[in-house]
């Protein structure tokens, strides 16, 4: 309904259902996510979570990156708190994993088990929204969503101006240059 009113359309559209404007919310979700990721990925990082093994610790396994593999880890320990675990090549001497999109490796394909498990905090993009799933973005960054996903929307097909939407995202991201200390939601990272 947002995504409507900031596009300016009826409430029965031809042009845009409601699982079109969810789309281009998960669209412009996952580029959010990126977007903050680059500069403070633990910002949208998960809550620590145990990695879990089914080979006695020669691979380790995201459990919430079944689709897709984390954008970034931000943090890996040995228990949760515990001491930094560290990446390397497959065959060198240094590190103690190696990243394999959604799995980890265990260096030289040496099984490595933990007493308190390996705990890990990443980030991941955000899958599909609808009526029923909220985006994964902390609320403060939610209000990025709407000016881009009718951006995307006036882009598509080159039918529409998509220029005061890109304005309010960016007026939104990183301040408004009229106002002295506004620095946007970019300036809180």
């Amino acid at each position: 309904a947002r995504c409507q009113r900031l596009a300016q359309r009826p409430a029965t559209d031809e042009d845009m259902a409601t699982a079109d404007w969810y789309a281009f919310l998960a669209e412009a979700q996952d580029e959010v996510i990126g977007m903050i990721a680059t500069h403070h990925p633990a910002a949208v990082a998960n809550t620590p979570t145990q990695l879990t093994t089914s080979d006695g610790g020669l691979t380790y396994v995201f459990p919430s990156a079944s689709t897709a593999p984390p954008l970034v880890i931000v943090e890996l320990t040995n228990g949760q708190g515990g001491t930094p675990v560290t990446f390397g090549g497959y065959g060198t001497d240094y590190g103690e994993f190696v990243w394999e999109g959604n799995t980890l490796r265990a260096a030289r394909n040496s099984a490595r088990t933990f007493a308190n498990g390996l705990w890990g905090r990443w980030v991941t993009v955000g899958g599909s929204l609808d009526g029923s799933t909220a985006p994964i973005l902390p609320l403060q960054y939610r209000t990025l969503l709407v000016p881009l996903a009718v951006s995307k929307y006036a882009t598509r097909g080159g039918y529409r101006d998509p220029a005061p939407y890109e304005a309010e995202f960016q007026r939104l991201w990183s301040g408004d240059p009229r106002r002295m200390g506004d620095f946007g939601l970019l300036g809180t990272l």
